[in-house]
């Protein structure tokens, strides 16, 4: 799996003969979430006039989906959804919030303002990949911390959540399977316990 998708929210404001454009585009993994940020927007937006998206959702089959919410069929949702299609996005939900200023653009206006709404949040954002990667604990005594440490303090190692009980215990990430072989061999004698890893999906900036 190699997605190319964006790392968190960005935000970009373009005004058009006097209405405001405000164009979010934020992570986005399932339908779900989609739901759920749709929600958010209309709470904070409730007094814009249009509330106009579009997203693209790779979670084991490809999901479109786009809304002109009440602007012109085809001139909102369509554009947004275009302009991330050609920028060959993918887990990504993309708002435009529209506060009508009072002079109509027409439908030829509208497309260009959703348009350039949606390709200018664009002009700014960190593109990062969706890979897999193997998550797994790691359990072991208080008296053999700093050598655990010494072995796991480096960029192959990507340490999610760290515990501090009657042992101490560590979530780990690694990108490749390998990585955690040579851990269990190399800590394994210090009677580390270690769970089976777990294959997900995550977030990685492009090398």
């Amino acid at each position: 799996m190699n997605i190319k998708t964006i790392d968190k929210e960005y935000t970009y404001t373009f005004i058009d003969k006097k209405s405001k454009f405000i164009a979010i585009i934020l992570p986005c993994d399932n339908k779900k979430i989609a739901e759920e940020i749709l929600e958010k927007m209309h709470d904070k937006y409730n007094d814009a006039t249009h509330i106009c998206y579009a997203y693209i959702i790779n979670d084991e089959n490809i999901i479109y989906k786009s809304s002109d919410d009440g602007e012109p069929s085809g001139t909102a949702g369509a554009p947004i959804l275009n302009v991330l299609k050609k920028n060959n996005l993918s887990n990504v939900i993309l708002c435009v919030v529209r506060y009508f200023g009072g002079i109509k653009l027409g439908a030829g206006g509208l497309t260009r303002a959703y348009t350039n709404s949606a390709s200018g949040v664009l002009s700014d954002i960190n593109i990062v990949n969706i890979v897999e990667a193997y998550k797994f604990d790691i359990t072991f005594s208080y008296e053999n911390k700093a050598i655990v440490d010494k072995i796991v303090d480096n960029e192959d190692y990507i340490i999610l959540d760290k515990q501090y009980d009657i042992e101490v215990i560590y979530t780990i990430m690694v990108y490749q399977m390998e990585k955690y072989d040579y851990l269990n061999n190399k800590i394994g004698y210090l009677n580390v316990k270690f769970t089976s890893p777990m294959m997900i999906n995550t977030r990685k900036a492009i090398d």
